[in-house]
């Protein structure tokens, strides 16, 4: 560890600032003096988070440069400037994805940040668990390191460095993936429904039946439901979300975006009777808390572990493997990926793409076909060369 900054009066009447430290430990201590008691103070920070060996190269490669401006500083500016257009849930999915290399690198001068630097924090994260133990996905790591290589591609264009370390910087590829999606069969579905609760069971056949995220069918209300349409449609329009510091509000869908999504028919009645029955109208959520207010996850989740345990599937799906099991069953039914995209409220298409695009099988098979249709009349033979 370093000493706290000492201030140092000289005889002109100025005062400077020295810090003590070691390079390593059982070393002799070395000092470095400093102008000011906040430059002092960032150098004596940097040698408590890298070490001395660290602090002192990184030191030594910013001679001339801003040493003020540290990763800390300029992820803080790139924050500030996202609030103007993001919502407080990408804040704070932001923040918590620079936490982890901010912890190691936040102190460092930007003007000293290497790509060994980003290389070694990687490897230092990559052994650390993950958030439901084993050691973190390829995703997490992926994420983190794309919020560090947006941060100084901000320094690049304001001229703090003239490239960006962390540019070319891979992720291992031995890690293990995020969580993947499980597709339930309806046998598996049926007995998870048969498994909870009368208000919960049709929660999840709507969501089943609909592919709404938590956070949509959680919101809906009375008047969100159109069930003398033809067919009989719910519109979503909005959805629970949560703020910088974590706290629910009422927003718009992922998307940005309203849409109509229909609803199973065999969805019309049990709905009617649900609403009847517990005296809902209008603007009432049809699923909530006891004191009508917004369902939090949870809380919930208990009793969707129950459920699992009870229904005896053979597997643990997250409540949002709902959503893809039913893209998955709007798939094997023929359903054109936009009519899914639409559905589901993806931005794009290429979204719904690069989550289900796996689960069309015989695709590569109709398009060859349809090629040796088109160009060769689908011959049964190519001519001999």
């Amino acid at each position: 560890m370093a000493t706290i900054p000492k201030p140092i009066p000289l005889k002109d009447g100025t005062v400077k600032f020295r810090v003590r430290f070691r390079t390593s430990k059982g070393t002799n201590p070395l000092s470095k003096t400093f102008d000011t008691a906040e430059a002092a103070q960032r150098f004596a920070d940097l040698v408590d988070a890298v070490g001395g060996a660290a602090a002192l190269q990184a030191l030594e490669a910013t001679i001339g440069a801003d040493r003020s401006r540290t990763m800390q500083t300029a992820f803080d500016d790139m924050l500030e400037s996202m609030r103007s257009d993001n919502t407080g849930g990408s804040i704070r999915d932001t923040k918590n994805r620079a936490k982890h290399w901010l912890a190691t690198l936040g102190p460092y001068p930007v003007a000293a940040i290497t790509e060994k630097n980003i290389t070694q924090w990687i490897g230092q994260r990559r052994r650390e668990p993950g958030r439901h133990g084993g050691t973190i996905a390829k995703a997490t790591l992926s994420n983190e390191l794309g919020t560090l290589r947006s941060v100084l591609r901000r320094e690049v264009k304001r001229g703090t460095i003239r490239v960006n370390p962390a540019e070319d910087v891979k992720i291992p590829r031995d890690m293990p993936r995020k969580h993947e999606p499980i597709f339930l069969t309806m046998t598996q579905i049926v007995a998870l429904w048969a498994a909870l609760p009368a208000p919960w069971r049709l929660m999840v056949q709507v969501t089943s039946g609909t592919g709404l995220r938590w956070g949509e069918v959680t919101r809906l209300d009375v008047q969100s439901l159109k069930l003398d349409h033809e067919p009989p449609e719910v519109h979503v329009t909005r959805a629970w979300k949560r703020d910088e510091e974590g706290k629910l509000y009422d927003g718009t869908p992922k998307s940005g975006k309203s849409r109509t999504v229909s609803l199973p028919h065999s969805l019309v009645a049990p709905l009617r009777e649900y609403i009847k029955d517990n005296h809902l109208r209008g603007n009432d959520l049809l699923w909530s808390r006891a004191d009508g207010s917004a369902l939090v996850e949870g809380a919930w989740w208990k009793t969707w572990d129950r459920a699992i345990k009870k229904s005896g599937i053979g597997v643990r799906p997250r409540y949002h493997d709902l959503r893809h099991t039913h893209a998955s069953m709007l798939i094997a039914a023929g359903e054109p990926m936009k009519v899914i995209s639409e559905r589901l409220g993806h931005k794009s298409i290429s979204i719904t793409m690069d989550l289900y695009g796996h689960l069309q099988p015989d695709s590569a098979i109709k398009a060859a076909a349809t090629v040796d249709q088109v160009m060769f009349g689908a011959p049964k033979a190519l001519p001999a060369a």
